[in-house]
């Protein structure tokens, strides 16, 4: 296609949805596709910029992730008709923190990205005659909408993990932006872990002065969801932090650290 017709493309479209996998566990195997769908991603942009050299596309060919999310409970056609109103979970909401950092790490190749659905089909929001409340999903991406800044920066986390399909998978999946007005960056981190809580140490040249307040998303258990009755079982919270280099992400949780960089 590329050979064919590259010189008129801009971009290649790609759709992930996200599910576990049979034969491992049912958890890891969600949570990892954020990590893993980069892997991809970077294949992907190898052979979308071999083809531009080979057949000498002088335009730039980027990818377009237009359709993603976790989606698998409700995706039999036959038992529930066409309208996929998927109930999402903590672990749902995890699955898609990490993949937004995953967008974030990969921003040179993805420069367009969105999940298709808004509200009721896959959506992280749900809404029925009497009222609405937003899914566990909707927090990840209004963390990243609120808190966030305009460059993605090439951070390193290390970090023990678990594996899946032979790949060994962070068990703190990170990003970093930056917002040159301000001098900030943005930590978004995410502890995979069910049981334990993660003592993460930032370097930044200089000591980095982390900032007080920070946002985080938690809860309990993997398979906590909001609900009409419960719509705040897990949400986005402001959360005070002690002074220092070392940060602590509880088990399960998803959060935005403001970090302080000199200008």
């Amino acid at each position: 296609m590329l050979k064919t017709a590259g010189h008129f493309i801009d971009y290649i479209s790609y759709h992930d949805y996200f599910r576990p996998e049979s034969g491992g566990d049912a958890y890891e195997t969600l949570v990892a596709r954020g990590y893993l769908g980069g892997r991809y991603l970077r294949d992907l942009w190898g052979l979308i910029e071999a083809a531009r050299h080979r057949y000498q596309i002088r335009r730039p060919i980027h990818i377009c992730v237009d359709e993603w999310n976790v989606f698998y409970r409700r995706n039999d056609f036959a038992r529930y008709g066409t309208l996929h109103e998927e109930l999402y979970d903590l672990a749902d909401a995890l699955c898609v923190a990490a993949y937004l950092n995953t967008l974030i790490r990969n921003a040179d190749a993805v420069t367009m990205a969105n999940m298709a659905q808004m509200v009721n089909v896959i959506a992280p929001i749900f809404t029925s005659p009497e009222g609405l409340f937003l899914q566990t999903i909707y927090f990840p991406l209004l963390m990243h909408a609120q808190h966030r800044g305009g460059i993605a920066l090439d951070a390193l986390c290390e970090s023990d993990g678990f594996t899946v399909r032979g790949t060994d998978v962070p068990y703190v999946d990170s990003a970093v932006t930056y917002d040159e007005a301000t001098s900030t960056a943005y930590l978004h981190l995410v502890n995979l872990h069910r049981t334990q809580e993660a003592q993460v140490v930032v370097h930044a040249g200089h000591r980095p002065e982390v900032q007080p307040t920070g946002w985080q998303i938690s809860g309990g258990a993997p398979d906590i969801v909001n609900s009409f009755t419960n719509p705040d079982n897990v949400a986005l919270r402001q959360v005070q932090l002690p002074g220092g280099p070392t940060l602590t992400l509880p088990s399960l949780s998803a959060a935005t650290i403001l970090v302080k960089l000199p200008s």
